[in-house]
């Protein structure tokens, strides 16, 4: 509202068109976005997923061995945070 010369003006639009044009706003801005995180949530999952195999491989190993084996579970493509743990225990 602006008073000028003792004349008031005032502007008005609906809250509705103002919604409005905000979501457009908001979509344009993050339609590129989009497709890009869609893309880097892909690629960490396959790195994450590709680091955790050979522990998933160690798991399904012990989980299909007997009971009673004593045979040396394979050291073959562990991670050496895992290797020392084992080893020390």
């Amino acid at each position: 509202m602006r008073y000028t010369h003792n004349r008031v003006i005032q502007v008005a639009q609906l809250v509705q068109a103002r919604r409005d044009r905000a979501i457009r706003l908001v979509l344009y801005s993050l339609w590129p976005l989009i497709p890009m995180a869609s893309i880097l949530l892909g690629a960490i999952w396959w790195v994450i997923s590709a680091s955790m195999y050979p522990l998933k491989r160690i798991g399904n190993e012990l989980g299909n061995r007997n009971v009673a084996s004593l045979e040396p579970v394979s050291e073959r493509g562990l991670p050496s945070e895992v290797i020392n743990d084992v080893s020390l225990s």
